[in-house]
């Protein structure tokens, strides 16, 4: 078997089209309409979050398009074609360098920032404003620090006189998602830009903004700011270096302490694909041998905005225990192309998700106990719910000649479909003999590492609204585990597969194949994972200190309230969940009656989680089991 996936979706569709976008003076209103045949096809044929679509304003929302002169009206009209496809809720869905004028010296306008801006997620969230970064020599270092723009007043409440709650409601439109902290995020990011949001909502662009700032109790002030073309951004490391780390009796982060307490970043989901960032997953996976038997893990995933789920299906045996059974932890469905309509749910070797390492319950890929897992799964009836993207019923969209049959991501300790995936694995060129070459490294570092591999008794898994697309997958699939407990702020929410196509204007967009779920049945995206602990962060948290080019890693938030709060779980825990067998378990009631006595048997407490692993066979109850102090 070859592998596609790296490159098979990254090449955009082209329509066929005899203008040529460079070439200005054959830019005319035809063009234009060309463009919303062509947008129209897409949406109809391509986009599957079309069939879901509630609303019946698409035909007035394209024909909008009409009323724009190409080149001149360039922004503008890139604008409203991000506002149409916005609508649908598919988080990945994107105009292309949406702000591009054609002219790159008119495109700085855009590129101008009033400074960093963070968001305090909640049920209100709360936005900081950040000075720029600067660089400091100490200690024969050089060091780039970043804390808020007035520390007596960080919280920023209002831009132009216009509240940030307003902003965030003009700017929604935009943002393709329903899902507050989602929105929030890519908000702060517009008003980062300011002139961006400016056009997006329709107000006029300047060199100046009047930003009003707030104190804790809620006092005010106003300053005028100049848009800066250059901007430092002090950034995290993206060395995934691992820490020991600890609080001082003053409650601050060290790591010198000796708590067996374990920090890992993991910035981007690496694919073990690709030469440089197969290495840099090798390099992550490396240090789980220093990771075994410590008491617990912090697993930062905070900013991590997606890439390839070979860095989940490689961490994965890591952070879940050895005995645990395989686990559903992704359901897909594709929009049918044409000429898999005449087969209902498409055709059966059809692999149109194998890049998202997701196949039909019938592929031969999956081992036993991989595909006693999906028969049980189907017996749960499972059903898939679209809020808040749409409220049609699956009776009134699932059908066989729209949609693909159901595809699954089932992972486990063993991990034998991707095994065997590299098992089949072919080379034809020198690319496929590298690739082949990190698969089997990663296969080595399997083989030595987890026969005699130890995971820590506690894993937290801390998150933010950047953790989108591939890292949203990684962290739906830790939630629930058996000692592991995600805490920071609900993520982004997005997973739809999203394909390039090039509008006959040379306008490049990029539209979802794929409705995504979790198990539960609730749809990624505009839903993204609540954590199990919701906490809030202050201005402080913010607050940067990092050495510039420093290869090894740092602790570059020394106020982060998160962090800190992680390390302080993990050391009064007492308990620890389990998962142990107990026969077959026929509903929530039969579960009351046999778990108390097989935690009770493991000298632990049920804590009301159950499920069915093996139909007819095998189901397991979640116990609170106590931790051995000297551990």
């Amino acid at each position: 078997m070859r592998w596609l996936y790296t490159f098979c979706l990254l090449l955009p569709f082209t329509f066929n089209t005899a203008h040529a976008f460079s070439d200005q003076s054959k830019v005319t209103d035809n063009l234009i309409n060309e463009d919303i045949k062509a947008l129209t096809t897409l949406i109809e044929k391509q986009f599957s979050f079309y069939p879901i679509y509630s609303k019946n304003d698409l035909e007035q929302q394209i024909s909008n398009l009409s009323r724009y002169t190409l080149p001149e009206d360039n922004v503008p009209y890139r604008l409203t074609l991000q506002k149409i496809i916005a609508s649908f809720g598919d988080a990945h869905a994107r105009v292309r360098d949406l702000f591009d004028t054609e002219i790159p010296e008119n495109d700085d306008i855009y590129k101008r920032v009033i400074g960093e801006i963070k968001v305090i997620p909640g049920k209100h969230p709360q936005l900081v404003f950040m000075n720029q970064g600067t660089f400091v020599y100490e200690n024969n270092k050089t060091y780039c620090m970043q804390d808020t723009f007035n520390a007596n007043h960080p919280y920023l409440v209002a831009i132009d006189d216009i509240s940030i709650d307003e902003w965030v409601t003009l700017l929604q439109p935009s943002i393709p998602s329903y899902n507050q902290a989602r929105i929030y995020d890519k908000a702060a990011r517009f008003l980062k830009y300011l002139n961006q949001a400016r056009a997006l909502t329709g107000h006029p662009v300047s060199d100046r903004a009047k930003l009003t700032l707030a104190a804790e109790d809620g006092q005010q002030i106003t300053q005028k700011v100049d848009l800066q073309r250059w901007h430092i951004d002090c950034r995290l490391t993206y060395n995934s270096e691992l820490h020991t780390i600890d609080l001082t009796p003053s409650n601050q982060l060290t790591t010198s302490g000796k708590s067996r307490i374990m920090y890992l970043r993991v910035s981007e989901m690496f694919d073990i694909t690709d030469p440089q960032e197969g290495l840099q997953l090798l390099d992550i996976l490396s240090h789980f041998r220093q990771v075994s038997g410590q008491r617990g893990l912090i697993l930062d995933m905070r900013n991590n905005g997606g890439g390839s789920r070979t860095t989940l299906i490689s961490l994965y045996p890591f952070l879940i225990h050895k005995d645990a059974f395989p686990r559903i932890t992704n359901v897909a469905t594709y929009l049918l192309p044409e000429n898999e309509m005449a087969t209902p749910w498409g055709y059966p070797d059809s692999d149109k998700l194998f890049p998202r390492f997701m196949f039909r319950q019938d592929n031969a890929i999956w081992s036993q106990e991989e595909q006693q897992t999906i028969d049980a799964f189907q017996l749960t009836r499972f059903t898939p719910d679209l809020s808040p993207v749409s409220n049609k019923k699956p009776q009134a969209w699932y059908k066989e000649n729209v949609y693909s049959a159901w595809h699954y991501q089932v992972l486990s300790h063993q991990q034998a479909f991707f095994r065997t995936l590299i098992k089949d694995f072919t080379v034809e060129d020198e690319e496929d003999a590298l690739i082949k070459k990190n698969l089997h490294a990663l296969m080595a570092l399997w083989d030595e590492l987890l026969p005699d591999y130890k995971r820590p008794k506690h894993i937290v898994v801390l998150t933010d609204a950047g953790v989108f697309s591939a890292a949203d997958i990684m962290v739906s699939a830790l939630k629930g585990q058996d000692g592991i407990t995600l805490m920071g702020a609900p993520t982004g929410g997005g997973s739809s597969m999203a394909i390039p196509y090039a509008l006959p204007s040379g306008i490049e967009v990029k539209l979802g194949s794929m409705l995504s779920f979790t198990p539960e049945g609730n749809l990624y995206d505009s839903n993204g994972v609540t954590p199990d602990k919701t906490l809030q962060t202050s201005p402080s948290s913010f607050y940067f200190k990092g050495v510039e080019d420093q290869l090894s890693a740092q602790i570059t938030h020394p106020e982060d309230d998160l962090l800190k709060a992680a390390i302080r779980f993990i050391k009064a825990q007492k308990v620890v969940s389990r998962s142990f067998k107990a026969g077959p378990i026929w509903d929530h009631g039969d579960a009351k009656r046999k778990c108390p006595s097989v935690c009770y048997s493991h000298d632990g407490r049920w804590n009301n989680v159950w499920r069915t692993v093996i139909t007819n066979e095998m189901s397991v109850c979640q116990c609170d089991v106590p931790i051995d102090p000297a551990q």
